[in-house]
């Protein structure tokens, strides 16, 4: 389209400039001489001519001059003078021309020539000289023409009369009738007078097939002979340079052409679609002058006031029309956008001013109207726009439009107009509907092991950015999370291994709708249960509910409560059980268990499991990781039997008291009493000390004797209870002559011995020798002191018998024996040892039994330094010979001290990286001292010929244990493996302390605690800490820290251990 002109109103200004002519009329002025002469002789007669109008600056004929002679003044003689009055200024004759027509009427005599001159002589302005050549008489006319004026622009109009006279004495004649106007002044506009539709200046849509006028009046009478064309400048400040404007269509004057008139009038017929303004004419072409000639001159550049015309309504497209500012991802108005309606005017419109522009945004909130102002960063400065006051209405809608209505400033309005593109409005924040975490296998939904349950998550629409990192899931871990149309989101929980019943899954607000509107709200998922932990076993132990004697349930503590309704996740080898128990839903069952007939409460039977028969109350199978191969002895020991019995009467005065126990005990646990006391009472055991048989001094005659155990322990620790037999017992003893009837049976007495009582052997087929006192049938004889595979035989004196063990196993060797009378009372346990030995070898004599001391008189050292060592020998040192085994230590007494055995060797030293080899002669040159004992603190000693076992302290003192308990808590559940033998010939060298009868840890003795690293020594009763650079220095090894030790066992806190030289550490031996 064409580019339209743009317009401004300017205010109307009319024109109020008259020019005035004014006709100067009247007696020139002039200059002669002599003047008395002028005035006295004015010829006679009369000079007429036509009015003569002429413009500035311009050369006119004259119209013809008629002069008639009324007193024959015109005389051949003399000259016709025309003078042009000094009035008439810058005005004279046209000297070029010297020509003329001259024509002469009446009587004249003569004729006049037709030639002319002009001078200046003895005159004040230019003359006209006419020749005269004949006479005239009164009456006589001389018409003069074609001749011509030239006139000058004197800035003002001038009007003078022509004087004329002969050259008589130069004396003028001034008639009115031949007058000279010279009109130098253009005319001017006075007035614009605008009619019809015009009236307001302002021509629009509303006025099209309207006609309108435009009077132009101007000062003086206008000469219109023809008319061009009307041209218009636009607006100074158009956007483009300005535009000449020739003929705009509808336009036409409507003036008669060649009619004089003082006014012009211009009609124009309003048409469809125009858009000019017209704010200056500057030209009218064509002839339009006033009656002098004087041409129209344009009013340029004068305040005239324009003429609008806008018949062109805006333009406006639905393209143009948009929103902004709708940060959505996908363009979306959404929560917390301020929209901004936008109409782009710099595109659309018509190129002039737009005085209003209305949206109607209701799709959004309201109707809101438009403000004229420029968005920050759009391409121009006609961008109206309009923001939505106030927060969006909640909706999730689509293809909501605008509205816009625009008004320029003629009053022509377009629209509405619809915006071509369709928005969507989402002020709908997104929630979360529910989170669903899939129940599990287990009991009550519970997830147990293997359950990977679905999580499933609704939105409450369509979401972005959502993943499983946005879902807070305790005591697993929630996979990658899976949808279709993001909304529903679904994921797989995997457990952690745990048993948490109180869990529940929260979704966090960390994500969008796909519009891009934050999560306003999330979600908690109803609790759900854990239990990926599967029951184990903790313990088995053997139960005698009725104190018969017999083991009759196991008794089992898992590591939590399980179901096993039906007790058969157990089978016990040896024993049926009826699948009947107690404590199903607990952590303690008890699996019932058939009785074996016969006295068992130490029995530690195999056990079987069967996993799936148990599970925990979610449904977690039994895992038997751990779970104990043997049942632990758990039964308390009862008294099966006695002799004599509860109430007997006419019991022998000699007889023994003999208890026979349902299993092996701790003989040095045992305590009771005998009221009265017979005196010389002491206890010995036999058949793996199950039966306990009790010498006295006779008894008293007719005597009531009340036989009481007051406590002891099984081997395993387990405190005796009362069984079969009632605990005390009391029997009464027969009369000192009686002979026989009524009270118990004695047991028999016996004694044996090997080869005749030899002290060595190197065979290991031996003669048995068995002496028995008292009744006795039987006898029971074995290498093992519990008898274990031996059976009752005849009763013989003597027996051939092969001692235990190989050929090749020298040492000492004992062998057990028992006899029972018919009446089934045992006798005491009888032994005797020999020495097997290697033939050709004397044997040893026997070891004496160990010494108890005061630690006061504990030998700590040798007592004197020997002498000096030989040179390339230092304290301290480990050295051997290159042709024996044996290693020795060098002390601060520069002797040399033996490890008798590997053992003692390790106990002090990892390796024999230290030992030094030299000569059998500087060797043999050191002193022999004392043998090295083992390492206090390190491990535990016996000798084969007694089962007592002992803790080393410092300069070779050893403690007896106890008590197996003791040990245990001690040194831990494996503390046998601890202990090593002592062969009997270097066992003089240790000295006998007190024994260790409570849990507490010898000096020497390495800790630590249970759920700690840090290493403490113990010394009397106190612990040092022993940091690990001290732990290396001192050459401490792990194997011999006690670890685990209970946080029961409380000692002082002493200094921190030092590290020591070893030539310090081995004087601890």
């Amino acid at each position: 389209m064409a580019k339209k002109v743009k317009k401004h109103f300017f205010k109307i200004l009319p024109i109020s400039v008259a020019v005035i002519m004014i006709l100067a009329l009247g007696a020139g002025i002039w200059q002669q001489a002599p003047v008395e002469e002028a005035l006295a002789a004015a010829p006679a007669g009369t000079m007429t001519a036509t009015t003569l109008l002429m413009k500035g600056n311009e050369t006119k004929a004259i119209n013809p001059i008629t002069i008639v002679d009324s007193g024959a003044e015109i005389t051949a003689t003399n000259n016709i003078l025309i003078l042009i009055p000094a009035t008439f200024v810058d005005t004279t004759w046209d000297t070029t021309d010297t020509t003329a027509t001259i024509n002469t009427t009446g009587n004249t005599t003569g004729t006049v020539s037709t030639t002319v001159s002009y001078t200046t002589t003895n005159y004040a302005n230019d003359t006209l000289v006419l020749d005269v050549t004949a006479d005239f008489t009164s009456g006589d006319q001389v018409i003069v023409s074609d001749l011509s004026f030239v006139s000058a622009n004197p800035g003002t109009n001038n009007s003078a009369d022509l004087l004329w006279s002969v050259d008589a004495g130069g004396v003028f004649s001034a008639t009115s009738s031949a007058t000279l106007t010279v009109d130098t002044v253009a005319p001017t506009l006075v007035s614009i007078i605008f009619g019809g539709v015009l009236s307001d200046n302002l021509i629009n849509q509303a006025d099209v097939g309207s006609n309108a006028t435009i009077i132009m009046a101007f000062d003086e009478t206008m000469n219109i002979l023809s008319v061009g064309n009307l041209v218009a400048s636009t607006a100074p400040d158009d956007l483009v340079a300005s535009t000449a404007l020739s003929n705009p269509t509808g336009f036409a004057w409507s003036n008669t052409l060649g009619n004089p008139n003082d006014t012009l009038t211009l009609t124009y017929l309003v048409q469809d679609g125009n858009e000019d303004l017209f704010a200056n004419l500057t030209s009218l072409g064509g002839n339009v002058t006033d009656l002098a000639g004087n041409a129209f001159t344009p009013w340029v550049n004068q305040a005239i006031a324009p003429i609008y015309i806008d018949t062109a309504e805006p333009i406006v497209t639905g393209g143009n029309v948009f929103v902004l500012g709708c940060s959505g991802l996908g363009g979306e108005c959404i929560i917390g956008d301020t929209p901004v309606l936008v109409w782009d005017g710099d595109t659309d419109g018509e190129g002039d001013t737009i005085v209003s522009v209305i949206f109607d945004g209701s799709n959004f909130r309201s109707v809101d109207n438009a403000l004229n102002a420029s968005d920050p960063g759009t391409p121009g400065t006609n961008y109206w726009s309009v923001g939505l006051s106030g927060a969006m209405d909640p909706a999730q809608t689509t293809l909501n439009t605008i509205d816009v209505t625009v008004t320029d400033d003629a009053g022509n309005v377009t629209g509405p107009i619809t915006s071509s593109v369709s928005y969507t409005i989402d002020t709908i924040a997104p929630t979360v509907n529910s989170i669903t975490v899939g129940a599990g296998s287990g009991t009550g939904g519970t997830i147990i092991i293997g359950d990977t349950p679905t999580v499933t998550i609704v939105m409450s629409e369509a979401v972005t950015g959502f993943d499983n990192t946005d879902v807070t899931m305790p005591n697993g871990t929630l996979g990658a999370l899976g949808t279709v149309d993001n909304i529903t989101f679904t994921g797989t929980f995997t457990p952690n291994a745990i048993e948490d019943a109180t869990n529940t899954a929260t979704v966090a607000t960390t994500f969008t709708d796909t519009a891009g509107n934050n999560a306003s709200a999330g979600a908690t998922s109803a609790n759900y249960a854990i239990d990926t932990i599967a029951p184990t076993v903790i313990s088995a132990t053997t139960a005698d509910n009725d104190s018969n004697g017999q083991i009759d349930a196991i008794i089992v503590v898992y590591s939590e409560p399980v179901n096993d309704v039906n007790y058969d996740a157990l089978a016990v080898t040896g024993y049926a059980l009826p699948g009947t128990g107690a404590g199903t839903g607990t952590a303690t069952l008890t699996y019932d268990l058939i009785e074996s007939g016969t006295a068992d409460t130490g029995a530690t039977p195999a056990l079987t499991w069967t996993a799936v028969n148990a599970a925990d109350l979610a449904g977690n199978i039994l895992d038997l990781t751990g779970a104990p191969a043997n049942a632990t002895d758990g039964a308390p020991p009862v008294i099966i039997s006695t002799s004599p019995a509860n109430g007997a009467t006419n019991v022998l005065l000699t007889a023994n008291v003999i208890a026979t126990f349902s299993e092996p005990m701790n003989t040095g646990t045992i305590l009771g009493s005998v009221v009265p006391d017979p005196g010389g009472l002491a206890a010995t055991w036999s058949v793996g000390n199950t039966i306990m048989t009790i010498s006295h001094n006779i008894f008293s005659p007719l005597t009531l004797y009340t036989s009481t155990l007051l406590t002891g322990q099984d081997v395993n620790g387990n405190t005796f209870v009362v069984g079969p037999v009632p605990n005390p017992i009391s029997f009464t003893t027969r009369s000192a002559s009686s002979s026989g009837g009524g009270g118990g049976v004695a047991a028999p007495t016996c004694s044996l011995s090997i080869n005749n009582g030899a002290v060595s052997t190197d065979t290991l087929s031996v003669i048995l020798s068995l002496t028995v006192s008292g009744e006795a049938t039987e006898m029971l004889i074995s290498n093992d002191q519990n008898f274990v595979g031996a059976t009752w035989q005849p009763l013989a004196g003597s027996k051939a018998w092969t001692l235990a063990g190989s050929t090749a196993d020298y040492g000492t060797k004992t062998v057990y024996a028992l006899v029972k009378n018919t009446a089934g009372v045992t006798s005491n346990l009888c032994s005797d040892t020999i020495e097997y030995v290697a033939p050709g070898v004397e044997p040893l004599p026997p070891p004496e039994e160990p010494v108890l001391v005061p630690e006061e008189d504990l030998v700590l050292h040798d007592p004197e330094p020997a002498g000096p060592l030989s040179e390339g020998v230092a304290v301290g040192t480990l050295v051997k010979r290159a042709d024996m085994d044996t290693v020795y230590f060098v002390d601060n007494d520069n002797r040399r001290h033996a490890f008798p055995s590997e053992s003692v060797y390790f106990s002090w030293f990892e390796d024999f990286s230290k030992v030094q080899t030299i000569a059998a002669e500087t060797l043999a040159a050191i002193p022999l001292g004392s043998n090295v004992t083992v390492r206090p603190g390190t491990y535990l000693v016996k000798i084969q010929t007694d089962p007592k076992v002992y803790a080393v302290e410092p300069y070779g003192v050893i403690r007896w244990i106890q008590s197996e308990a003791i040990a245990r808590s001690l040194y831990g559940a494996e503390w046998n493996k601890r202990v090593v033998d002592v062969e009997p010939t270097f066992f003089v060298n240790y000295q006998t302390g007190s024994s260790v009868s409570s849990a507490s840890h010898p000096t020497a003795s390495l800790i630590a605690y249970e759920g700690d690293t840090n290493v403490y020594y113990i010394e009397k009763g106190i612990k040092k800490f022993v940091s690990s650079e001290v732990f290396v220095n001192n050459l401490f090894q792990n194997k011999f820290v006690s670890r685990n030790i209970s946080s029961s066992i409380i000692y002082a806190t002493g200094a921190n251990m030092a590290s020591l030289p070893i030539e310090t550490l081995m004087t601890l031996r």
